[in-house]
């Protein structure tokens, strides 16, 4: 479905657009004048996202949250209302509210990890590319939030390498599969995460601005367009 007709179907603006998405104003207008060409990949995201938004997210996504100096709530607007307040403040910084409410969330579930290992456990580490990190965070944050942003390549296990790399070759990025350095950068960019899909199986998920590959880790079978959709949108 067009952008356009969908942003009108909920009611929004280009503005409200670039705000939920962060993606700059211009390009929404150039996307919906045809000026430029929308990765077709990229518009069915965004296209569901929008739609399958309920009013209580939207409205959440609208609105923006200024933190002070002791990261207390100070503010509350429009993402430009916040910019304007923030001018007197310059060291206050704004986020988005639906954005504090995941970070919040995320800080609830990982203290109820946490409580379920042991001391040993919690106080495991382990080394990557001579960094020391907790063992418990680079597994929660696989295990509930597929997000590998703060670790590299080094950090998977045997067989999730594997899977990455055969993603790679199957969209045709050798190049990326053969060098750690762009393997570090993917990871840390998320156009490769691992998420666990609806049926309970991990999957290695590529997604580039025209591209995308979906492995299960334990068989390295790729994902149909269908089953990603069934499975993981």
């Amino acid at each position: 479905m067009d952008l356009k007709l969908v942003r009108k179907i909920k009611g929004l603006s280009q503005q409200d657009v670039s705000d939920i998405l962060g993606i700059p104003v211009k390009t929404i207008q150039s996307w919906e004048s045809e000026s430029r060409k929308t990765p077709a990949y990229t518009k069915k995201l965004i296209n569901e996202k929008i739609l399958n938004m309920s009013i209580y997210e939207m409205k959440d996504n609208l609105r923006f949250i200024v933190l002070n100096d002791n990261n207390e709530r100070e503010y509350w607007g429009t993402k430009s209302e916040c910019e304007s307040y923030v001018k007197k403040f310059p060291t206050y910084t704004i986020v988005q509210y639906s954005e504090l409410m995941k970070k919040q969330d995320y800080e609830k579930k990982y203290n109820e990890y946490i409580k379920e290992l042991n001391k040993e456990e919690q106080e495991e580490t382990v080394m990557v590319d001579n960094k020391e990190y907790k063992k418990s965070d680079i597994d929660f944050n696989k295990k509930y939030y597929g997000s590998l942003s703060e670790y590299t390549f080094a950090a998977l296990n045997p067989q999730e390498q594997k899977a990455c790399i055969e993603a790679l070759k199957t969209l045709g990025y050798y190049d990326v599969a053969e060098h750690v350095e762009s393997l570090n950068d993917w990871l840390q960019d998320d156009t490769i995460s691992i998420s666990t899909c609806r049926n309970k199986r991990d999957v290695v998920w590529i997604l580039t601005d025209t591209q995308e590959c979906c492995l299960y880790i334990d068989t390295l079978e790729e994902l149909s367009q269908e089953e990603i959709e069934q499975q993981l949108l």
